[in-house]
């Protein structure tokens, strides 16, 4: 079941691991290692009883986002302009790639310099 729905959600394989890991309270990686309980927590949590745990590349990302908010880079409905985003994310980003595929080994770099140019511009005001 637990397969089920994280290939129905399209979850990738680095979030579905983390997701076993902070359920099993870090015993494994592996869905077919859980516990009942364990498995059942996941299940709930899945099909929304319960809320998924955020992983460290979102919190990066939404780092990130804050940020572009801050600097206005939104739409006229006040949402995040994420095309503005990604182009700033290819254009100077080190990996040259929008912010959805950096890899959560890559984003800690991407922030730092997305940080960088966001103080430059706090200073330029």
């Amino acid at each position: 079941m637990i397969g089920y729905l994280i290939g129905r959600m399209r979850i990738d394989e680095e979030t579905k691991e983390e997701l076993i890991y902070t359920y099993s309270e870090g015993r494994t990686l592996r869905i077919s290692e859980l516990y009942i309980n364990e498995a059942v927590q996941v299940i709930k949590m899945l099909t929304g009883g319960m809320n998924m745990p955020e992983t460290p590349a979102n919190k990066m990302r939404r780092k990130i986002l804050s940020m572009a908010h801050e600097l206005r880079w939104e739409q006229p409905n006040g949402k995040i302009n994420i095309e503005r985003v990604n182009n700033w994310c290819i254009q100077y980003g080190y990996g040259n790639k929008a912010l959805d595929q950096y890899s959560t080994s890559e984003l800690p770099h991407l922030v730092t310099q997305f940080e960088n140019m966001y103080r430059k511009h706090l200073n330029e005001i």
